[in-house]
């Protein structure tokens, strides 16, 4: 995307956001706004304007495009500090002070999102989603799922594309 094209979009969810936080209140409009941070913060990662270089050394901002485009595998704080040239607990540190969350919230924050944009575009089943996502069980799955967006991904691919029902 082009510069104009990311500041359009942010834009875009800060209105969303500012519009969903003057609405009524209910499940749906927290979980709208979950969402809505969710793409805000995950955008504002990818921003290469020097955004993330300038508030998270380049070292992690390595680290935390390389959790985003492989949500998939499973990462150790030993292994991720490593990639950094970091101490563990100074890599936790500058990782949250760089993105808000520690290193594990991150890539669940990432995997979550990546499972929603499944859930929306594809028909795979969420028992495969859950695997193809590096989850241990399709349960282990379903809870991180509703604890993150509010509903189970059944309940919110059906919300997301009532045709469907």
């Amino acid at each position: 995307m082009r510069a104009e094209q990311y500041a359009s979009r942010i834009r875009t969810l800060f209105t969303r956001l500012f519009l969903l936080i003057d609405g009524p209140k209910s499940t749906w409009q927290t979980i709208c706004l979950r969402q809505t941070f969710l793409d805000l913060i995950v955008l504002m990662l990818e921003v290469g304007d020097g955004t993330v270089s300038n508030t998270v050394s380049d070292r992690i901002a390595s680290v935390i495009e390389l959790i985003r485009k492989n949500p998939e595998r499973h990462y150790s704080i030993d292994d991720l500090s490593r990639m950094a040239a970091l101490s563990p607990t100074h890599f936790i540190n500058q990782f949250r002070k760089g993105t808000g969350f520690p290193p594990i919230r991150f890539q669940l924050e990432c995997r979550i999102q990546e499972a929603r944009r499944l859930l929306q575009t594809t028909e795979l089943p969420v028992s495969e989603l859950a695997m193809r996502l590096g989850f241990s069980s399709l349960q282990h799955f379903s809870d991180t799922f509703t604890r993150f967006v509010g509903c189970s991904p059944s309940n919110w691919r059906r919300t997301q594309l009532p045709e469907r029902r």
